[in-house]
């Protein structure tokens, strides 16, 4: 049965949550489909540029990203209060950067000025347009919809392009989002059954070893806060996670090799050898870690968290139960043990 999305989102207050958009029969319309023999991989290209671009137009911070051949994923931190700061120009220009239909008869400077002043003199408009750009479902809407359309014309046919709404997730502390950062970076890895960075572009994983060197030990003189793990792109993410960008990709590579035995090169001299340092900080069992990072999906479903945070979003659902509170009782069990 659906559910109201308004139960899992709140549009008020800041979250971070995983989303998930699947193609129509989980059809292979943005890779190599060997029914047909077709290579449609380019589309991977278009869904990557269009969250990247629609990023910075929103009040998103993305903070994983994987685009596979028949669906992508997305761990992303949303702050609906972020937009108030921006000024009604801004959040015009910001929206007409997403729907630039608007502006399809103008053909000089003076008509779009002219085409600007006017919308920005109905306060409705801008007061909606406002809340929108804080808001995940309007982002994928804005990301779906017009690579579907791009794909039919492409195909010359008509019809869902994705098998429905997006899945999302609520993550609800710092252990549910890296462990879901960890699963979404790794997803494509697991999926051809090694670590391959050099075929595999379009994942944040790729994007955030792209930027900077990462691969190398860290170098002496590196504080925390200069590699401070942040959004790839987006809004600077507002979260404080309890990791930096070393220790992240440490673990995230130690978690390639035990949970699905993917080797790659080590990102420091312990990478992949020794428990990584966030883990032996956190105290949390390793074993605990593995079972929540490959469970993401199967053992858990419209939230992620530990038991206290599971239970209240239950309440706060008004369930007496919720997928994945007895996967906690027993992943709490481990860390006790």
């Amino acid at each position: 049965m659906t559910y109201a999305r308004a139960h899992i989102l709140d549009t008020e207050k800041p979250g971070t949550y995983h989303c998930i958009s699947r193609c129509v029969r989980r059809a292979f319309l943005c890779g190599r489909d060997k029914a047909s023999g077709r290579d449609l991989s380019h589309r991977k290209d278009w869904i990557e540029q269009r969250l990247l671009n629609l990023a910075d137009c929103f009040a998103i911070s993305i903070l994983s990203y994987a685009v596979m051949s028949n669906h992508f994923h997305i761990v992303a931190h949303v702050d609906p209060t972020q937009p108030a700061n921006w000024t009604n120009r801004e959040v015009a220009i910001r929206w007409l950067r997403v729907f630039p239909g608007l502006l399809r008869g103008c053909k000089s400077n003076e008509q779009t000025e002219a085409t600007l002043k006017h919308l920005l003199a109905d306060e409705h408009w801008v007061t909606t347009i406002r809340q929108r750009l804080g808001n995940l479902s309007w982002f994928m809407r804005a990301l779906n919809e017009p690579i579907a359309r791009k794909a039919n014309k492409e195909d010359n046919c008509t019809g869902r392009f994705w098998e429905g709404r997006f899945k999302c997730q609520a993550l609800l502390d710092q252990q549910a989002i890296l462990a879901c950062m960890a699963y979404v970076d790794l997803n494509p890895f697991r999926a051809q059954g090694k670590i391959d960075l050099k075929t595999t572009m379009h994942t944040s994983l790729k994007k955030r070893l792209a930027d900077r060197d990462y691969r190398l030990p860290n170098p002496a003189g590196q504080t925390e806060s200069s590699v401070c793990l942040d959004a790839v792109a987006g809004l600077p993410s507002q979260l404080v996670l309890s990791v930096n960008t070393y220790e992240y990709l440490d673990l995230v590579f130690w978690t390639a090799l035990k949970a699905y035995n993917l080797r790659h090169i080590q990102v420091s001299k312990t990478s992949s050898i020794a428990i990584p340092k966030w883990l032996h900080d956190q105290g949390t069992s390793s074993l605990a870690w593995i079972i929540q990072v490959k469970g993401t999906e199967r053992l858990f479903y419209r939230a992620i968290g530990n038991l206290i945070n599971m239970t209240n979003k239950a309440e706060q659902l008004k369930q007496r139960w919720l997928k994945g509170i007895g996967t906690c009782r027993m992943l709490a069990a481990l860390a006790n043990n």
